[in-house]
């Protein structure tokens, strides 16, 4: 076990505000897909994409919304080996000329990288990997949720309750509330809040 190395890849969700990045977070739990976007891909490849960077570095680093990061604290983590065996990659950080000499198979990885250039170019401290994929499907046997602290992921299990609740009074209806009531889902998800694991 390393500090600086994690086992897991992170995608984290977009918002202009917490509650539209958890809305997101939410969304795709409810949908249980990821989906791919080419925005900020040379090529327009449709990709899933990821950070490696250790869950207890995220709040200092990755999500420090005071300091260069537009990344919100709300996301994904699935386990890094997992995510290899079906395709997902670390980016190739180089300058952009190098995108053409790349073989058309590898150029959806590729991350301009120009520390030299004014201003210099450098998003080697996203760790990205990514997936080149329109869709990733994801469940609760593989996936966890990162919420920025406990609260959030308090909201989320109340949120899952009150779905659960709607659900078996529209059971009920047909099979009758004591029936109807074994259909009732504890949360699946494991929460993870930033540095440590919480459920």
């Amino acid at each position: 076990m390393r500090l600086d190395i994690s086992q897991k890849l992170t995608h984290f969700t977009s918002g202009e505000s917490h509650e539209a990045a958890f809305e997101n977070l939410c969304n795709i739990i409810a949908q249980r897909e990821i989906r791919g976007t080419s925005t900020r891909i040379r090529g327009d490849y449709p990709c899933v994409c990821f950070t490696e960077a250790p869950l207890a570095s995220l709040p200092g680093g990755f999500v420090n919304s005071t300091a260069y990061s537009q990344y919100s604290p709300f996301g994904i983590v699935l386990d890094k080996r997992y995510l290899f065996d079906i395709g997902a990659r670390p980016v190739i950080y180089g300058p952009p000329e190098e995108f053409q000499i790349l073989p058309e198979s590898m150029r959806w990885r590729h991350v301009k990288y120009a520390p030299t250039s004014s201003p210099a170019v450098d998003f080697t401290w996203e760790r990205e990997w990514r997936l080149l994929t329109n869709t990733l499907r994801i469940g609760p046997e593989k996936t966890g949720i990162v919420v920025p602290n406990q609260r959030w992921g308090e909201r989320i299990i109340a949120a899952h309750g009150r779905q659960q609740n709607w659900l078996i009074q529209e059971y009920s209806l047909i099979l009758g509330s004591c029936i109807a009531e074994q259909y009732k889902e504890d949360f699946p998800w494991k929460i993870y809040v930033m540095a440590h694991a919480a459920h």
